[in-house]
């Protein structure tokens, strides 16, 4: 009974948003999400209204939203300007058929001059204009993720040190897949993955390699003294991410902080990692660098 007038709850506060939307004229709008609100009460809105869209992802040319290829699992520009995805590029967050989802961006890109676009970072901006093209309106304003405080709460003892430290989500476009390959490939080390096995099973659906340790914390519960114990945090983002409080977290709390090369992800210009070690998308390759990373590096 609880559940059912939840969902009914849940509906007619959605009727009585759309309903709000239609009189909305001749205001100043921020949206985030377009896809999130509905892509139709989105364009009602821009047609009355000025509108500044606050880019989180990549959903303005990929219907994927984290630009990752489905199959190659790494950084996929394919789509800027031509939209064309692959077929098995499915839409996210909200589901909707590809076909209906392209036909969205199009109509976005057509009336994107009419958009004041804010842009998190330099690398988000040049993907916008790659796109929407030079004319387009950009404004770089940042973004204060408000993660970096460390409250008076007292230390956490006995955190185990590892290694190597997966900080982010298990997903595959946050580069747990690549995290797992590298353990694979480098058994003499200990990685670590702040969630379950069986979570990260899910995603990886095969064997997991026995040097990868896994706790299900958060930041707030120990993610924090494991991330400074490490000896190198990893990041590994295989889309063209914006700026991501975990990769600043861990520059904050680490030394020793290690990314995957990417073309337009904000990793490609941050300047505050101490150490930064940019990892090649091939994870064999990146095993080496890895290895001399730890012969050579004098900090942490």
């Amino acid at each position: 009974m609880t559940l059912l007038l939840e969902i009914s709850k849940r509906k007619l506060n959605n009727i009585f948003f759309n309903f709000k939307i239609l009189f909305i004229k001749n205001t100043k709008i921020i949206i985030i999400h377009p896809q999130t609100i509905g892509y139709d009460l989105f364009f009602r809105l821009l047609k009355y209204n000025k509108i500044f869209l606050y880019v989180m992802d990549n959903s303005f040319f990929c219907v994927r939203s984290y630009n990752v290829h489905p199959l190659l699992k790494n950084e996929c520009l394919q789509c800027i300007d031509k939209l064309s995805p692959h077929e098995d590029c499915y839409p996210c967050p909200v589901s909707m058929s590809q076909t209906k989802n392209i036909t969205h961006l199009k109509k976005l890109k057509k009336n994107s001059k009419n958009i004041i676009f804010l842009s998190q970072n330099k690398n988000q901006s040049l993907l916008l204009k790659l796109h929407f093209g030079n004319s387009v309106k950009v404004r770089i304003i940042g973004m204060d993720t408000n993660e970096i405080k460390r409250e008076n709460k007292g230390h956490l003892y006995n955190i185990t040190k590892y290694d190597i430290v997966f900080h982010g989500k298990p997903l595959i476009a946050k580069g747990i897949l690549y995290f797992i390959e590298l353990a694979i490939i480098l058994p003499e080390l200990s990685f670590f993955i702040p969630d379950t096995k069986e979570n990260v099973k899910l995603v990886f659906n095969a064997d997991l390699p026995s040097n990868i340790f896994f706790k299900n914390i958060t930041w707030e519960t120990g993610l924090l003294e494991i991330v400074e114990k490490a000896k190198l945090v990893i990041n590994p983002s295989m889309w063209s991410a914006p700026i991501e409080g975990a990769l600043v977290k861990s520059a904050y709390f680490n030394n020793n902080v290690a990314t995957v090369k990417t073309r337009f992800g904000f990793e490609n210009e941050v300047s505050f990692v101490r150490n930064h070690l940019r990892l090649s998308p091939d994870f064999k390759v990146a095993s080496v660098q890895i290895l001399d990373f730890f012969e050579t590096k004098t900090s942490n």
